[in-house]
């Protein structure tokens, strides 16, 4: 599909809360994707909230960062740096009574699989370039008022949802053809095209017999010319792939040859090139080989 796609969930979501990997170094929730594995069903239609928090980080280099990372000391994560608190809960900066110690948050919200962060503890904006915090005079970073009671907050994403849409839910969407127009093929779009196999076995299993010779060639466009060459520069065949006017409108995009020459006659073992071409110039060169030896009786299973 190209193009936007909208989602609309109906009602609220369900809140789940997520385990951890204890024995992961760092400790790994099964929030994120490459740890969900059998979990996955579960967390369709569903949202995770959890906090990181900072202690005294506001000032420090990203690769000190870690050594601010607020530490859990209550079990089963006791020791661990892990999300502080409870799940579920969006956490504001926290001061100590003399304002002179400071524990400032990251808050992640994960739903169905898409992931947003609420960065005021500035944990991913120390590796960009682009810095969108107040310099005072000081030369630091002046950390405005966070989220209060009462606010709304609307986010976008442009696709990685996990999973499909919840029941009832209204999606809009609009596909677009992938096949390109003849005209507007370029050399690189030519260079995806394929031949398979490569190299050509006499027994590989897209043939029935030995006599039977199949090398495909795939992702070809509605039209153009296929010349086979020898490494010499001697003309094999000239196959022509015509989808438009062809009597076969279910063989799309791939173009098979049988090993047999312009003359009738079955190439032997050797390295060819084919230069395929289309009708507004755009080409690509494919080199390919081809085993054929005799013949011998393959048992089937």
């Amino acid at each position: 599909p190209d193009g936007d796609v909208e989602v609309n969930y109906p009602g609220e979501l369900e809140h789940i809360n997520l385990g951890i990997d204890t024995a992961a170094l760092p400790p790994v929730m099964y929030a994120y994707p490459p740890s969900l594995k059998e979990r996955h069903s579960d967390y369709i239609s569903k949202y995770n909230l959890s906090a990181y928090g900072y202690v005294n980080a506001r000032y420090v280099k990203f690769l000190q960062l870690k050594r601010s990372v607020a530490i859990r000391n209550i079990e089963p994560y006791k020791g661990k740096a892990t999300f502080v608190g409870q799940q579920g809960r969006y956490y504001l900066t926290g001061y100590s009574q003399d304002n002179a110690d400071t524990v400032d948050f990251c808050n992640i919200l994960s739903a169905s699989g898409v992931y947003f962060v609420f960065d005021y503890a500035r944990w991913t904006g120390r590796l960009g370039t682009i810095n969108e915090w107040v310099v005072d005079s000081a030369n630091k970073k002046n950390f405005g008022a966070d989220f209060k009671e009462g606010d709304k907050v609307f986010l976008k994403t442009n696709g990685g949802v996990l999973g499909l849409p919840a029941p009832g839910a209204k999606v809009m969407f609009k596909v677009d053809s992938v096949v390109p127009a003849l005209e507007s093929y370029t050399d690189d779009l030519m260079n995806q095209i394929n031949i398979v196999p490569n190299p050509f076995f006499i027994t590989h299993e897209g043939q029935k017999s030995p006599y039977d010779n199949k090398l495909y060639f795939n992702r070809l466009p509605k039209k153009c010319t296929i010349d086979i060459y020898t490494v010499t520069g001697d003309l094999v065949i000239s196959i022509n792939h015509d989808e438009i006017n062809s009597p076969q409108p279910d063989k799309e995009a791939v173009e098979i040859w049988n090993l047999l020459s312009k003359n009738g006659q079955r190439v032997q073992s050797q390295t060819l090139v084919a230069l395929i071409t289309t009708p507004n110039g755009a080409q690509t060169i494919k080199k390919f080989a081809v085993v054929v030896g005799g013949f011998r009786i393959v048992p089937q299973n």
